[in-house]
């Protein structure tokens, strides 16, 4: 007989945070319009902060609505109330009428500092990403993504048909790349390797930390042609290309992977696929490596099996569905997935809210 799940708090902990940040004696009926409608309206004020800079404009220090209306050509008192919601949120302090400035929340809306998000806010909150995500009920019916059901096409697909888009998302990634970099580089050292393919490794920051801090071990960035070719162009690896250190290859990670490497990397590019193509891109992943021991990592935002833990990753995982048609996975289910193709789970190293998975090719 299967164990029964514990049964879940009374309020769960993501409905506990709604409440307390808009009443702390919502009633449930009112508690769900918020979960549904003010979260919404949230996500909306924070990317109004970012499109403006706003951030940005006070990192000097307190300014004047007026300033602040004119640097942004807005309308002021529209702009106050933003402001003030802002300050509602954490975002801002309001020093005396009509005046703001950062508190150190705001940080992750500035473009000048490390682990901004402001790029990913800005993409995330854009037109495009906004509308296509009014669909979202498509997906559910048909179980084909956004993209598929607006376009024709897969988001990359249609990334490669607009450079526009193409370059907000680089940058929307790129953004939340530090952080993620931080959480795997201070949890797996890459001892004793020599090679390290980054699939599906974008800009290439993750690799270049790497190379930074191993110089023993020498790098390869794969990705698609075009994201390849755009990688080139900001030179974040042209120093480790020039000395021998690093190399581009562009193709399709479910056709083949450059060879006989120490460790394959796969930071959150699994998580775009169904799981078929999973198997087959671990099946690559296992002819390229060659012989025993060779390791494959995977960086993912697993769920968490338990209802009420977690909601970050359940909602990504709706996320790729949506627009992606993939999935976010438990440690098991990639252990499902990596022993038919030859890889032995060796190690799952939690960094919360992602997931280090280590194998080994047997």
């Amino acid at each position: 007989m299967r164990n029964p799940r514990p049964a879940p708090a009374l309020l769960p902990a993501a409905a506990r945070s709604v409440q307390e940040l808009f009443d702390p004696l919502l009633p449930p009926p009112l508690l769900t319009m918020y979960l549904a409608g003010g979260t919404m309206l949230i996500s909306r004020v924070i990317y109004i902060a970012a499109e403006l800079g706003l951030a940005d404009l006070l990192a000097q220090g307190p300014r004047d609505v007026d300033e602040l209306a004119k640097a942004t050509e807005t309308d002021p008192d529209s702009l106050f109330r933003v402001l003030r919601t802002l300050e509602a949120l954490g975002l801002v302090t309001q020093d005396c009428e009509r005046v703001f400035q950062n508190t150190p929340l705001a940080l992750g809306l500035r473009s000048d500092v490390p682990g901004s998000m402001r790029a990913w806010v800005r993409y995330f909150g854009g037109a495009w990403h906004w509308h296509a995500f009014s669909q979202v009920l498509g997906p559910v019916k048909t179980g084909k993504t956004i993209p598929e059901n607006s376009y024709g096409a897969g988001l990359f697909d249609f990334f490669a048909t607009s450079l526009e888009h193409a370059q907000r998302f680089d940058e929307a990634m790129t953004s939340i790349s530090d952080g993620i970099n931080a959480l795997l580089l201070s949890a797996y050292d890459f001892a004793g390797l020599r090679s390290v393919v980054d699939v599906g490794g974008g800009q290439g920051r993750l690799l270049a930390e790497i190379l930074r801090i191993r110089p023993e071990i020498q790098g390869t960035l794969f990705d698609r042609p075009e994201v390849i070719e755009r990688a080139r162009r900001p030179g974040i690896l042209a120093d480790y290309e020039r000395a021998g250190r690093c190399q581009f290859v562009g193709g399709s990670l479910l056709e083949s992977l450059p060879p006989a490497h120490d460790a394959y990397l796969f930071k959150e590019a699994l998580h775009h696929w169904k799981d078929p193509e999973v198997r087959q891109i671990l099946e690559v992943t296992r002819e390229a490596a060659g012989g025993p021991g060779k390791k494959i990592l995977i960086m993912e935002m697993c769920v968490d099996p338990i209802p009420e833990n977690a909601l970050a990753g359940k909602l990504l995982d709706l996320l790729m569905l949506a627009m992606l048609g993939g999935r976010e996975r438990t440690p098991r289910e990639f252990k499902l997935l990596l022993s038919p193709a030859g890889f032995q789970m060796t190690r799952v190293i939690r960094t919360l809210p992602y997931t280090l998975i280590e194998g080994v090719s047997i």
